[in-house]
Order: structure tokens, then sequence, then C-alpha cells
């Protein structure tokens, strides 16, 4: 249940990275961006979406990110 549920986050971060601009999909074979409908653009080989790799920001990346912006609002809100 622990992996599936793990799985489930990866795959959403993904997307979302990916949607936005600071991830992309990669074709396990050549490591060539995916276009849309999972093809890749340098093989031409449709891939599923389990099988492609991710590239990009992890969620791990913006944990002390968001520390530090966490302590300047409490600071800002306590000490105006």
């Amino acid at each position: 249940m622990i992996k599936e549920t793990n799985w489930r986050f990866r795959k959403a971060w993904a997307t979302a990275c990916c949607a936005v601009g600071i991830g992309k999909l990669l074709c396990p074979t050549c490591r060539a961006d995916v276009e849309d409908k999972y093809k890749c653009s340098e093989c031409g080989q449709t891939w599923k979406r389990e099988e492609l790799k991710y590239a990009g920001a992890l969620f791990h990346d913006f944990r002390r990110t968001a520390a530090r912006n966490l302590v300047r609002q409490v600071f800002l809100y306590l000490w105006p």
C-alpha cells in the first residue's frame, strides 16, 4: 500500500512539474524528450507512462526553501 501511494505521489509530482515547465519526461532508451501521447521525439517509439523516466525538480528540492520562507513570514507577522 505504501509503495503504491508513493508511486501515485511521484507520478502526480512529475505531471505537475512537466505542466509548468520545471521537469520533463524522457525516453528510457535514448533519453530524448517525450512529446504528448508519450511518443519519443527522437526514436519515435510510443511508451506507457510508467515506463518513462522523469528528469527535473524533486519534491525534496523545495524543502529548505519552504522552511526559509515560513520563518520569514512568521518573523514579519510577529515583528511588524
